[in-house]
């Protein structure tokens, strides 16, 4: 962890917030600061897994909010559906950005096999494509 002010490194630790994360102060300009301080996820209530969860899941399995708040809420984590309409819109665009580099391009040749197959009496060719 590095200082957002002066880029030091060096740290005390200084108490805790009200959320229970460790405070540090940097030596050198006396900065407080979380180890959430400098990521996306500053500001937020919940922890980085749950949101990230949420929105995961709205994003993969195309759920509406009240479910996902539902999901949530069984695991004893109870978030307002707005709460989670707001994560997915905040988040969702910086997944995708982190995620474009790991993208790869299909592959240009593709081949294909064909089988012959006899439905209710009639031969039909089916076309089968093999990478």
């Amino acid at each position: 962890m590095r200082c957002q002010r002066c880029q030091e490194d060096e740290f005390v630790k200084a108490g805790f917030d009200r959320f229970q994360r460790q405070i540090h102060r940097c030596s050198r300009c006396s900065r407080r600061q979380t180890d959430r301080s400098g990521s996306a996820f500053s500001g937020y209530r919940f922890p980085d897994e749950i949101i990230a969860l949420a929105v995961r899941w709205y994003r993969r399995f195309r759920l509406p909010y009240a479910d996902i708040a539902e999901l949530l809420a069984e695991r004893g984590i109870h978030v307002d559906p707005s709460t989670i309409y707001d994560w997915v819109h905040h988040f969702a665009p910086l997944y995708r950005d982190a995620a474009r580099p790991h993208r790869h391009r299909v592959g240009g040749t593709w081949s294909i096999d064909e089988t012959c197959l006899r439905i209710t009496g009639r031969w039909c060719s089916a076309f089968r494509a093999i990478d």
